[in-house]
């Protein structure tokens, strides 16, 4: 396990413990990676850039999380995890969020073979997700189509969402 920690003084209206000592999980620099292991708990600053995003995982470059499981975290964008070439792979998304709507479980970055479920929430936002189980909302942007998945299972679907092969539900 790998545990994060909200923030004893969390920032004023936010109950999710964003603010200025939480700690996030895991931070990927470069080419980082990690495997098999269960982050949970992690928490962003209270910021509208990367040191506000990805509560579980942020990566800087083209790091990897595989073969994970990402619960309770959250962040300003990306409760689970962000990272514009973040890949995440064969993991479980589970019960993450964010200050803001956007992009519960994955902010950015591209997710392959992974389960998002229990966000409460729009689970996706400017992602891609390959051969996923999107269980909540998925969601681009105000210019479609920045949310595209294939090959995936996407149940209560919102707006924006470019769907190729994929059984929305």
């Amino acid at each position: 396990f790998i545990y994060g920690l909200p923030s004893p003084t969390p920032d004023a209206g936010n109950e999710q413990g964003v603010g200025p000592d939480a700690v996030r999980c895991v931070f990927l620099r470069g080419t980082g990676a990690v495997f098999g292991f269960t982050l949970t708990d992690g928490h962003t600053i209270n910021a509208d850039a990367g040191t506000g995003y990805g509560g579980g995982a942020y990566a800087d470059g083209s790091g990897a999380v595989v073969d994970c499981v990402i619960s309770n975290c959250y962040a300003v964008r990306g409760g689970a995890a962000s990272g514009s070439k973040l890949s995440v792979v064969n993991s479980i998304l589970d019960g993450c969020g964010t200050y803001w709507k956007t992009g519960k479980g994955l902010y950015q970055g591209t997710a392959w073979g992974c389960l998002f479920r229990n966000m409460n929430g729009y689970d996706t936002y400017n992602a891609k997700a390959y051969n996923c189980t999107i269980d909540g909302y998925a969601q681009g942007t105000v210019t479609p189509p920045n949310m595209k998945c294939w090959n995936s299972a996407v149940y209560r679907d919102g707006d924006y969402v470019l769907a190729t092969n994929c059984c929305r539900v």
